[in-house]
């Protein structure tokens, strides 16, 4: 299983949300080593589309509100940088 340590929470919330799994539907966690504690997860819901098929989309569940703002503001930040970028090619 893929592992990523560091300190910034910054830094394990962004890895936390670009990480996939090792598998379809599979299980995703942020563990805090310091508190001893689950930070976040992933939930993943399966729905069945209108061919049959069955796909899950992934839900982010921090259980630490801090880093559920956290992730919140990297997310914005994100789309602002994407929409920059989307802009400046268009410019050129």
């Amino acid at each position: 299983m893929p592992e990523f340590k560091t300190d910034s929470p910054a830094e394990a919330v962004e890895m936390f949300a670009l990480m996939a799994p090792a598998f379809e539907g599979g299980a995703i966690r942020l563990w805090d080593n310091a508190a001893h504690h689950l930070s976040a997860s992933v939930e993943w819901r399966p729905e069945q589309t209108a061919f049959g098929f069955v796909v899950y989309h992934r839900t982010n569940l921090y259980h630490d509100r801090l880093l559920g703002v956290l992730a919140r503001h990297i997310a914005e930040r994100e789309t602002m940088r994407q929409e920059i970028h989307h802009s400046l090619r268009l410019s050129a």
